[in-house]
């Protein structure tokens, strides 16, 4: 008498395996579903973190006496308003340009309605910013006051 072949996925009482002793097969794609969703996390919170110390951090303020030529609200998704000044520090001397941005409607409206008149811009530089949704400039416009 002869034993019949075992099979190697037969188990020892000659029935097949119940789907538990296989070694699951979703493992590893949850595994890089777990590890890029982390990731992607982690650049989130970082990007986010980064956002907010260069906008609490100014590298210098200042303000800035001339004309505006334009003022400009543009920007695919982040709104902003970006404009340009004529600055002439001393007569006779060619005048300056000066970039900047407003992130307030309130602020333009006023620049808006003085129109050939001098104004002061009451700014604040801020450096490394990641990204140029938040302006198109460093300098970001804090105050305006209209020269009588």
């Amino acid at each position: 008498m002869t034993t019949p072949p075992v099979s190697p996925t037969a188990s020892p009482s000659g029935t097949r395996p119940t789907s538990s002793a296989l070694p699951p097969r979703r493992r590893p794609r949850r595994l890089l579903l777990k590890t890029v969703l982390v990731l992607v996390v982690l650049v989130a919170v970082t990007m986010s973190l980064w956002t907010w110390f260069a906008m609490s951090y100014k590298y210098s303020t200042g303000e800035r006496t001339g004309y505006v030529r334009n003022l400009t609200k543009n920007g695919w998704l982040c709104k902003t308003w970006e404009g340009e000044m004529t600055v002439a520090p001393v007569p006779g001397v060619p005048a300056q340009s000066f970039k900047f941005t407003m992130h307030s409607d309130s602020l333009a409206a006023i620049v808006q309605g003085a129109p050939q008149k001098q104004v002061t811009l009451t700014y604040s530089e801020h450096v490394a910013l990641p990204s140029r949704c938040l302006g198109d400039t460093p300098f970001f416009v804090d105050g305006v006051r209209v020269a009588p």
